[in-house]
């Protein structure tokens, strides 16, 4: 019986013992992230991003799912934006998302990655898919957070990236009249019209139909035109020139001004 109980001390003893001991690693592993955490931050602070890097990718790696390594991949994916590496960066936000609970974050995450499509799209003569893309996520979140602090700045990317697809069809339409195919010119001046209303582009669109009408000599259409549209036009600038049009003081020279402005 004795025997018995001293087995059974030496085994609680040595339970305690591994249990102190893995306690104390387990600190030690704590103490030791928090000090990469908190390294990561101070080289994030001072826009050292790619050192930043490493101290955040080395804490999920070490500690997944834990609220420290959580924290990190929030910076992880901050230090990726700020590097300009717009499409990890975004994954990174989404992983982030993903995991978190925290819901000031996450909005601030969500803003990120439409941000992140924002950056990554090409220029205006390019296939526009990424453009599109773009919008979507920017009205994502303008209908998720309509009380977002950020709104005001996705209302004006929004328009920033509207005026970017104008312009694709305004410069196919002014090429299509360079080339003297009036027709095909005026479908995507209309287009602009129909589409792009709230763009820079739409007032250029009726004075590309205008100009359109005018340089194939079809006097009919060009005063119907005028007649139902002078008053889309707000512009002292396009006013003037539509006024020109109309007057028949425009002359060849001013007409190429028009077709290369």
């Amino acid at each position: 019986m004795v025997k018995i109980k001293k087995i059974t001390l030496f085994i609680i003893l040595t339970i305690l013992i591994v249990f102190q001991a893995c306690s104390g690693i387990k600190n030690n592993i704590d103490a030791d992230l928090r000090k990469k955490y908190d390294k990561g931050i101070e080289l994030f602070n001072k826009k050292k991003y790619v050192r930043a890097i490493e101290q955040f990718q080395y804490i999920i790696m070490n500690n997944p799912g834990s609220k420290i390594s959580i924290d990190s991949q929030f910076y992880l994916a901050e230090s990726k934006f700020y590097n300009e590496d717009y499409i990890e960066s975004s994954s990174e936000y989404t992983l982030f998302i993903r995991w978190s609970t925290d819901l000031n974050k996450i909005e601030e995450a969500k803003y990120k990655i439409a941000s992140c499509a924002v950056n990554s799209v090409n220029d205006f003569q390019k296939d526009q898919k990424e453009t599109l893309a773009a919008l979507n996520l920017l009205q994502e979140f303008i209908d998720e957070y309509p009380n977002s602090k950020k709104i005001n700045e996705c209302e004006k990317l929004v328009d920033e990236l509207r005026n970017k697809l104008a312009k694709k069809d305004y410069e196919t339409a002014r090429l299509y009249l360079k080339l003297e195919k009036y027709d095909s010119a005026i479908i995507y001046f209309n287009q602009i019209i129909n589409e792009f209303y709230d763009t820079i582009f739409y007032e250029k669109s009726h004075i590309g139909i205008m100009l359109s009408y005018d340089i194939i000599g079809n006097d009919s259409l060009f005063i119907n035109y005028y007649n139902k549209n002078i008053n889309q036009i707000k512009t002292e600038e396009n006013l003037i020139i539509a006024q020109k049009i109309k007057d028949g003081s425009i002359n060849k020279f001013e007409h190429f001004k028009l077709l290369y402005r």
